[in-house]
C-alpha cells in the first residue's frame, strides 16, 4: 500500500490555501488570528470584500436548488461571523496591497 505524500498528485486531497493542481501556496494569502485568508485572483478578492462588508447576507439557491455550490457557502464559519469583520477587512486590505497596480 502506498503512503500518501503531499507532493504526489492525488485526486480529492489538497491542502487548504494551496492550488489543487500545482500544490503551491496561493500568492494572495494573509494570515489572521483564526486562520488564513486567501484568494486566487483580483476578482475573488473583490467578491470576498463585498461579502464581508455586506450588512444583509442572503442565501441564494443555485439553479438546481442546492445552496452549497457557491464560493461563499464554503467559507469557514469564522469568516462568516460578523464579529470578525474588522479583522477580515484588514486581511483583505493586505491582499489588495499585493495586487499589481494599474
Amino acid at each position: 500500500m502506498r503512503q500518501w505524500h503531499p507532493e504526489r498528485a492525488t485526486p480529492g486531497r489538497f491542502a487548504v490555501g494551496c492550488d489543487p493542481y500545482f500544490r503551491l501556496p496561493y500568492w494572495l494569502a494573509a494570515r489572521c488570528r483564526h486562520g488564513v485568508v486567501y484568494a486566487m485572483n483580483e476578482e475573488q478578492v473583490a467578491y470576498l470584500e463585498s461579502f464581508i462588508v455586506a450588512g444583509l447576507r442572503e442565501r441564494k439557491r443555485g439553479a438546481h436548488g442546492w445552496s452549497n455550490s457557491s464560493y461563499i457557502s464554503r467559507l469557514p464559519g469564522w469568516m462568516k461571523s460578523a464579529k470578525n469583520r474588522a479583522e477580515l477587512l484588514a486581511c483583505v486590505g493586505r491582499l489588495k496591497a499585493k495586487l499589481p497596480g494599474d
